[in-house]
């Protein structure tokens, strides 16, 4: 062998395990904190849409290497990112308002108490003291528009959005 061969050869292998270590400091890792509680997509038919989804119920998903810090991820046993699950009936002073989206409305890189259905809640409840603002995240990633509507259609009447 001509030593430029061989010379090509350390090199590319030294870029591959390069490679290896870049990917093993920048992939996130994951632990399921609550075991039993697969990850996964609820596919549901619907009159409109042959393929539907929404987040699976009650997961609980930590990762603690992302690039954004350690996320914690809930759904409540309606799919809803919420740790609370939400009733169908609302207090007579309360004002209920439903965020329906992708994965920017989800908030797919903070955690639950960041993203910004919950700040828009806290900033809305210290406006007004006489009403209660409840604001539901109905944020699920890879929707688009029709998605979108078709979980309004599914979720207002059953959660009493104002």
């Amino acid at each position: 062998m001509k030593k430029s061969h061989i010379l090509k050869f350390i090199i590319f292998i030294e870029v591959l395990i390069i490679a290896y270590l870049l990917r093993e400091i920048y992939t996130p890792k994951y632990e399921i904190m609550k075991e039993n509680i697969p990850i996964r997509i609820v596919e549901k038919q619907s009159s409109n849409y042959t393929y539907y989804y929404e987040n699976g119920p009650n997961l609980y998903v930590f990762f603690n290497d992302s690039p954004f810090g350690p996320l914690l991820f809930r759904t409540n046993s309606d799919g809803i990112r919420s740790e609370v699950n939400y009733s169908t009936s609302k207090n007579p002073n309360e004002s209920r308002i439903g965020i329906f989206g992708d994965s920017f409305v989800y908030g797919a890189t903070v955690n639950e108490s960041d993203t910004f259905v919950k700040i828009l809640e806290k900033k809305l409840n210290r406006l007004d003291c006489k009403k209660n603002y409840t604001v539901i995240n109905f944020g699920v990633g890879g929707y688009d528009v029709p998605y979108m509507v078709e979980l309004f259609r599914k979720k207002r009447t059953k959660y009493n959005l104002d």
